[in-house]
């Protein structure tokens, strides 16, 4: 499942009355959500104050979904609205009483953890070079104190 914030915003300059407003995700939001699909308001504004926002993060699983927005508005008092998906603005339009705003977007998978890094391995032919440099470098250790010594 993947994390998806959708958030509508809608106003009208024309309604003054108090009105439903509803959301469906992956399902058609009937003209009369309000009655018949009680569980899809999401909100009522207030008589004399035409505006309403609604915000939510739902988890979904990858592929093609869609969100619709209605409200009880009637045709002679409609609505703009505006919805956007994860911060982004996927539909705009007019809305009212069974003239609903769509919104339709894609889903990908959820990131797949990025793997620690690899610890680095050293090529079986180093081994023996790291050998004789070793003990290249011990004998060399010791010929440079002997020759110290005999320098005293």
């Amino acid at each position: 499942m993947v994390k998806v914030r959708i958030r509508i915003e809608a106003w009208s300059p024309v309604d003054p009355w108090a009105r439903y407003h509803g959301k469906s995700i992956d399902e058609p939001i009937a003209p009369d959500f309000w009655v018949s699909q009680r569980d899809k308001i999401i909100g009522i504004n207030w008589a004399r104050n035409p505006r309403f926002s609604h915000e939510q993060e739902v988890d979904l699983p990858p592929g093609e979904h869609y969100v619709e927005y209605s409200n009880s508005s009637i045709s002679s008092l409609p609505w703009n609205a505006r919805i956007y998906i994860n911060g982004k603005k996927v539909a705009e339009g007019v809305v009212y009483r069974g003239k609903p705003l769509r919104a339709t977007f894609t889903v990908g998978a959820p990131p797949t953890p990025t793997p620690p890094p690899a610890i680095p391995t050293i090529p079986t032919w180093v081994w023996p070079v790291i050998g004789v440099v070793a003990i290249g470098s011990i004998i060399g250790v010791a010929y440079a104190l002997k020759a110290r010594a005999r320098a005293r």
